[in-house]
C-alpha cells in the first residue's frame, strides 16, 4: 500500500540515487532540478546581461532559499503579466535579486520572466523541465526511419542504439527500457511507467535511472544467476 512516503519502487530509486555519486561523473545533469536552474540563468542573462558573471550565484541563492519551486511560482500570476508583488515569495525573490545588483526594473522583469517560465512548464509539462526535453527526444526516435536506414540492424536495435547515443551525448532524459530496468521494476512491485513517474517526481534524470537499475542488477545475486 502506498503512503505519503511513496511507493517501494520510488523509495528504492531514491536510495540508489543517493548512494551512487560515482555514476554522476558520466551525467552532466543527474538532477533535473539543475536543468531548471540553468534555464533560469539563461533567461536572466537577457534581463541583466551586464551581470552575467554573477548570474549563477544569484540563481543558486534563489534555489538554496527555496524560491525556485515551480508549483509555488505559478501561484504568483493569476493574471498574465501581472505578478503578485504583495506575496512573501515575490518579496523574497525581488529582495534576493536586488542584493545581487539587479536594479528595480530588472528585478521586476526577472520576477515576471521567472513566473512566465514556471507557468509555461506547469501548463504544458506538469512543471517538469525533463518532460519538455523528453518530448523532443521521443520525437527524434520516432522519426529515425525518416533519416536513417540500416541494412543489418533490426528497428528495435536502431532505436536502442540511438537512445543510448542521445543519453550519452545530450544527457537526454529518455530511457532504454531494457531488461535490467524491467527486472528492477518487477523486484519492487512496479513497471517502467511507474518508474518513469517516480523519476520525474524525484527530478532524477531518466538516463541516469538506466545506469542505477543496471548497477542494482549487478549487485543482486538473483539477477547475477540469470545472466
Amino acid at each position: 500500500m502506498e503512503t505519503k512516503t511513496g511507493s517501494e519502487l520510488e523509495f528504492q530509486l531514491m536510495r540508489l540515487f543517493r548512494g551512487a555519486r560515482d555514476v554522476f561523473a558520466y551525467h552532466q545533469w543527474p538532477s533535473e532540478r539543475e536543468r531548471w536552474q540553468e534555464l533560469v540563468i539563461a533567461l536572466f542573462s537577457r534581463v541583466c546581461p551586464e551581470r552575467e558573471a554573477e548570474m549563477r550565484d544569484a540563481v543558486a541563492e534563489l534555489d538554496d532559499l527555496g524560491l525556485l519551486e515551480i508549483d509555488e511560482l505559478v501561484t504568483l500570476a493569476p493574471y498574465e503579466g501581472q505578478p503578485r508583488k504583495d506575496s512573501v515569495l515575490s518579496s523574497r525573490v525581488m529582495e534576493t535579486l536586488r542584493d545581487r545588483g539587479f536594479d528595480a526594473s530588472q528585478t521586476e522583469t526577472a520576477l515576471a520572466t521567472l513566473i512566465d517560465a514556471a507557468r509555461s512548464l506547469h501548463e504544458h509539462c506538469d512543471g517538469k523541465i525533463q518532460k519538455y526535453l523528453r518530448h523532443y527526444g521521443e520525437a527524434m526516435l520516432s522519426e529515425l526511419p525518416d533519416y536513417f536506414s540500416f541494412s543489418r540492424l533490426k528497428p528495435s536495435d536502431v532505436e536502442y542504439a540511438f537512445t543510448y547515443w542521445l543519453q550519452n551525448t545530450l544527457n537526454m532524459p529518455i530511457s532504454l527500457k531494457d531488461e535490467k530496468l524491467t527486472r528492477f521494476c518487477e523486484r519492487f512491485g512496479g513497471d517502467t511507467d511507474t518508474l518513469v513517474a517516480a523519476a520525474d517526481r524525484l527530478d532524477i534524470n531518466l538516463a541516469l535511472v538506466d545506469d542505477l537499475a543496471a548497477q542494482a542488477a549487478q549487485a543482486d545475486p538473483g539477477d547475477g544467476e540469470k545472466n
